[in-house]
């Protein structure tokens, strides 16, 4: 999985020079732990800019979000959107 990984950053690379390695990996973590603020209740899911970030995510690297979006449907569908 990690090779994959590794050629698909690669790939990226070459389409979106601009977003790095590590920019990548910074992004994926800033969503992660935004679910777990929502999660937790500390933020809503309106308020936490989270749609954004996913767009952003589609755009750069696809099979990341394709990874990231179940955790994502299931947290939107148990968040309380009232907070």
């Amino acid at each position: 999985m990690k090779l994959i990984a590794g050629a698909t950053i690669l790939f990226l690379s070459n389409l979106y020079p601009d977003m790095t390695e590590k920019e990548l990996i910074k992004l994926e973590a800033t969503i992660r732990n935004k679910m777990e603020e929502i999660r937790k209740q500390r933020v809503s899911l309106r308020d936490s800019g989270i749609g954004g970030l996913m767009n952003s995510l589609k755009k750069v690297d696809e099979a990341l979000y394709e990874k990231i979006l179940p955790e994502y449907k299931k947290m939107a569908a148990t968040s309380n959107i009232f907070k």
